[in-house]
């Protein structure tokens, strides 16, 4: 079995700011970056025969332009339960991170915490 302890979901544009992809696009000479991270592309990459089991976050830097919502993260997880273990993501530089908290674990389920304070 092969566990991957650092894998991300997230949606682009819509879980970045505009400064945000726009770095992306300038740090890849001037190529605009699609940035969005699929199960499918994921598990096609993973060897043939393989168990691989995921931790996968989203991720909160509200400072660098990187804020993915704890729902979306549980609900990737949902779709595949048997291979990703899901963790919430908090930025403890925002008002409200230990709210946050507690939502996405006790309510959603999520097992582990990412602290993504990224400037």
């Amino acid at each position: 079995m092969i566990v991957d302890v650092h894998s991300h979901t997230w949606r682009h544009p819509e879980d970045f700011t505009a400064d945000h992809c726009e770095q992306a696009k300038k740090a890849r000479g001037d190529v605009e970056v699609d940035l969005s991270v699929l199960y499918e592309d994921y598990a096609a990459s993973c060897p043939s025969g393989e168990d691989v089991r995921k931790i996968v976050f989203g991720g909160k830097a509200r400072l660098s332009g990187l804020w993915v919502d704890d729902q979306y993260v549980a609900d990737y997880v949902a779709a595949q339960p048997e291979n990703l273990i899901g963790f919430l993501s908090v930025d403890p530089t925002q008002e409200g991170w230990q709210d946050e908290l507690r939502h996405g674990h006790r309510t959603l389920g999520l097992r582990g915490i990412v602290y993504t304070e990224l400037e």
